[in-house]
């Protein structure tokens, strides 16, 4: 893998039941910041119930990591202005040798 391809900042965060101090659902848990490659692959518009939406289907890479499962993780780009892009995973596909992940998700 060339290091200059993972050029993207991605915090990766997991879907959780547990609850603050007040006993309300925290929902997301950060898990971890990695380095990836973000590519989109396909772009849609439809209408759905009279208003026009848009989904696009994106392509992470990055190094394989175990806690990356499909609809319970989320990766969100982090830019220099802060949060970027929200990203829910849809399919995580590790290489035969399990080194890298490459992961399609769809843009939120």
């Amino acid at each position: 893998m060339e290091p200059g391809r993972l050029r993207h900042r991605v915090r990766i965060e997991i879907k959780t039941d547990e609850r603050d101090n007040f006993g309300q659902p925290i929902g997301w848990k950060s898990s971890g910041v990695v380095s990836a490659d973000i590519r989109s692959v396909t772009g849609r518009d439809f209408i759905s119930g009279n208003a026009e939406r848009s989904n696009v289907t994106t392509k992470i890479f990055m190094r394989f990591r175990e806690d990356i499962r499909a609809t319970t993780t989320r990766l969100i780009e982090i830019r220099k202005e802060g949060e970027g892009r929200v990203f829910t995973v849809t399919a995580p596909l590790p290489t035969r040798d399990r080194r890298n992940i490459e992961i399609l998700c769809m843009e939120d």
